[in-house]
């Protein structure tokens, strides 16, 4: 009696802990040809993925990587998707990202229209007092 009790709790279990896990795929840089730190990601209706990395503006199709880099050479620290627009931001530098008709992104900055007003950092505002 106790071997046949063990064997069943032993398959009820077995099919308890048997579910199946999702894949995992792990992407190095070497493989993006980017950065070694993505800091957001952000995905459009068509399920492509955007990463905003150290070096570059990355999207994913799902197959292929497509890089993007940044506008004023510094880290990308934050992506948006929002409609037809992918949004970024690094520092003293904003804008979005527009597919153009060959496919491609083209970038229009935001924060141009305001450069003027932008603050290097807190240290130097300091020092002004």
């Amino acid at each position: 009696m106790k071997t046949k009790l063990y064997i069943l709790f032993l398959f009820i279990s077995f099919l308890a802990f048997s579910q199946e896990l999702p894949p995992i795929l792990k992407y190095t840089p070497n493989l993006y040809g980017a950065g070694n730190q993505n800091w957001m990601i952000s995905q459009d209706k068509n399920h492509y993925l955007f990463f905003a990395n150290n070096e570059e503006l990355l999207e994913y199709n799902g197959s292929n990587w497509e890089l993007y880099p940044s506008p004023n050479e510094t880290i990308i620290r934050s992506v948006k998707v929002i409609d037809d627009k992918v949004y970024t931001g690094s520092y003293m530098e904003f804008g979005f990202w527009k597919r153009k008709s060959n496919g491609k992104f083209s970038y229009t900055s935001l924060s141009q229209t305001i450069k003027n007003q932008f603050l290097d950092d807190v240290s130097s505002r300091l020092q002004r007092v």
